[in-house]
Formats: structure tokens, C-alpha cells, sequence
């Protein structure tokens, strides 16, 4: 069984051992057919719905936003796919966005120091 051994920088991986591999062949680029923005509609209306029932708090709203946005690819195109290196870019923003949320961080605090999530 081969172990592959990660560096400190996790998006690389000792790439002698991969070269040693005579099979080896690097995965082919993902490309995905997201809904854009027409999906993200509709996952945030079902948050909304939760949110009027008061299932959802406020804070819920802009994280499923933010999920929303990321899951159907942002604005685009639903017949026009969309590269991982996108999707990253994508996720990273929305996630970046998030985390300079106060009510985002007093959530990770919250659950740092007590084990338990915050409904905020």
C-alpha cells in the first residue's frame, strides 16, 4: 500500500512519489452544470419559509445565502459549465465573507468555548 506523506502546505503532496508511480494519470478537470442564480432563488426561499416560521434565524438567512450562492455556481449560466477552480474561488469568497461576520464569529467563539452551537 502506498502512503502518500502531505507537506506542511496542504495543497501540495510529495510529488516523487506520485512520479513513481508508472500508472499513475492525473484526474481529469471537473466541470459541473449549476442552476445560477434561478436555483439560488429557490433555496433561499425555502430558508425563507423556515425563517418565517421561526425555524431559521436571521443569521441562518445569510448563511444559507452564502450556501445558496456557492452550491449553484453564483451567477452563472446553467448551460455553460463551470470549472472546480471557479467553484473554489466561489466558496472561498462566501466563506471569506462569512467569516468576517460578527455574528459568525461570536457563533465559532460560542462553540469553541462551550462545545455547543449558538442560535444566533
Amino acid at each position: 500500500m502506498l502512503c502518500l506523506e502531505f507537506t506542511s502546505n496542504a495543497n501540495t503532496i510529495d510529488l516523487d512519489m506520485i512520479a513513481m508511480m508508472e500508472d499513475y494519470v492525473p484526474p481529469a478537470p471537473i466541470e459541473l452544470l449549476l442552476a445560477g442564480a434561478s436555483g439560488a432563488v429557490v433555496l433561499r426561499a425555502a430558508v425563507d419559509a423556515m425563517h418565517r416560521r421561526k425555524l431559521a434565524t436571521d443569521h441562518d438567512l445569510v448563511v444559507a445565502a452564502a450556501l445558496a450562492d456557492t452550491l449553484c455556481g453564483g451567477a452563472a449560466d446553467p448551460t455553460v459549465p463551470v470549472n472546480e477552480a471557479a467553484l473554489l474561488g466561489l466558496e472561498r469568497a462566501n466563506f471569506d465573507r462569512l467569516l468576517r461576520s460578527e455574528k459568525t464569529q461570536g457563533g465559532i467563539g460560542h462553540a469553541l468555548s462551550t462545545g455547543k452551537p449558538l442560535r444566533n
